[in-house]
């Protein structure tokens, strides 16, 4: 797949490549810039050059987001059966020292911005295919990829009803399933989203109470009272299989409804709403060890249609933990995101979206089954220098080959071969095995 290219002018894409190319990389917390590929260029040109792309006004996040849709519309097409699973998550961005970002937020004790993500997954797989949606929060309100106009006054799940509009309408040939953590367990929202004919697969809160069998129970109870049958086993360690335990019943959510807004970070809660309700599919799921020690258990909440089994749907959000790898990559695991030094959310969600490419051409040579992308596979890790499991590669360790290799293309436009033989030899080390043949 060509790599898509933004609706940008011919300058600016010719930019907008490059930058993804440079983000091709391994961070570190001490150098959490851009690296400059070795060209003919100065670092410090490069740096120039980004903070340029950034400031300029027609590089919105609308349109740095163009060509992650035009990814995941390809994937949907070649890689999904019959939905698109979308991941929802949020996750803090910590910028404490950093003063220079004047439109920070409040975190808790600390002071950044807040970040929302939905992620494509293919529903046979369960790998990641692109980001789709980015939303953050400052101090102005939230910037999101979906529109220009920054909304003010809103909280997490009332913007989520934005984003899910925005992806069911993307025409992608297969109905989308959003699938979200129990922040989601909403009786609001989900009578809305159903109401709306978005599909979901929410995490339930244990202690919240639904109309099961005309008796109101805690989810808790219903899941003790559910018989449960072999689900088949679920390999959750290099060396470790459980077995899950499965099963399934309806209910009815009619709870009240307790909206709150977001200000600056601050959660104020509204009055209590009466009124709503939705029929749903409860679907217990249970791993339990060799044991018989429960590892895990959940109670998920669902308007998919009875077609889908409740196994697909507990193998759909156990595969949630996709997006929880996608913070890692841009975090600690790859890009250090937290210690980036643009000055706005808006130059961070720009630098992201880039990031993400990056991420997007990374995960398609790991799902890859062709043998010439089985060796691209063993090349990238050999130049990473990483230690990985034999026949598995890790994201991080593929973007860190990935540097090596295009850094090494590069190079090799700029200098000839001889030039290059003649620098090593006149290291310490020497090479002497170089020649010229």
């Amino acid at each position: 797949m060509p790599l898509p290219m933004p609706d940008l002018e011919p300058r600016l894409q010719k930019r907008y490549k490059k930058l993804v190319s440079e983000h091709m990389n391994s961070s570190q917390v001490i150098a959490p810039g851009i690296r400059s590929l070795p060209g003919q260029g100065k670092a410090f040109a490069s740096t120039q050059a980004a903070w340029r792309f950034y400031s300029n006004r027609s590089v919105t996040l609308q349109k740095l987001a163009e060509p992650l849709l035009d990814c995941a519309s390809q994937c949907v097409t070649a890689e999904c059966a019959k939905f698109a699973l979308v991941v929802h998550d949020w996750t803090d961005l910590h910028y404490s020292s950093h003063s220079s970002k004047l439109d920070r937020i409040k975190l808790g004790r600390d002071f950044g911005y807040k970040l929302h993500t939905a992620l494509l997954l293919s529903d046979r797989s369960g790998l990641p295919l692109a980001p789709v949606s980015l939303s953050i929060w400052n101090n102005e309100g939230v910037l999101t990829t979906q529109s220009a106009k920054i909304t003010t006054d809103i909280a997490q799940l009332d913007a989520l009803i934005d984003v899910m509009q925005f992806l069911d309408a993307q025409q992608w040939g297969k109905p989308v399933v959003h699938i979200i953590d129990r922040e989601a367990d909403s009786i609001i929202h989900l009578s809305q989203w159903d109401c709306d004919h978005h599909y979901f697969i929410v995490r339930g809160k244990e202690l919240a109470s639904v109309i099961h069998l005309d008796r109101r129970k805690r989810l808790i109870d219903v899941a003790e009272q559910i018989e449960l049958r072999n689900g088949g086993a679920v390999a959750i360690g290099p060396n470790l299989v459980a077995q899950e335990m499965i099963g399934e019943t309806t209910a009815t959510i009619d709870r009240p409804g307790c909206p709150h807004r977001q200000t600056n970070g601050k959660k104020q809660f509204r009055k209590r709403i009466y009124g709503h309700q939705v029929k749903v599919r409860l679907i217990v799921s249970q791993l339990r060890l060799p044991d018989e020690t429960i590892m895990a258990q959940w109670v998920l909440i669902s308007n998919l249609p009875v077609e889908v089994k409740a196994e697909t749907i507990s193998q759909w959000y156990y595969w949630r933990w996709s997006i929880e790898s996608f913070f890692k990559l841009m975090k600690s695991g790859g890009h250090e995101l937290e210690h980036w030094q643009q000055e706005s959310a808006e130059a961070i969600g720009k630098r992201l979206l880039l990031a993400a490419m990056a991420s997007v051409v990374t995960w398609q040579i790991m799902r890859s089954e062709s043998r010439e992308s089985e060796r691209v596979r063993e090349l990238l890790i050999r130049l990473s220098g990483r230690q990985v499991r034999r026949g598995q590669a890790t994201a991080s360790a593929l973007l860190a080959g990935m540097w090596v290799l295009v850094a090494m293309l590069d190079t090799l436009q700029q200098y000839e071969m001889a030039e290059l033989r003649d620098m090593a030899r006149q290291t310490m080390l020497g090479y002497p095995e170089l020649d010229d043949g």
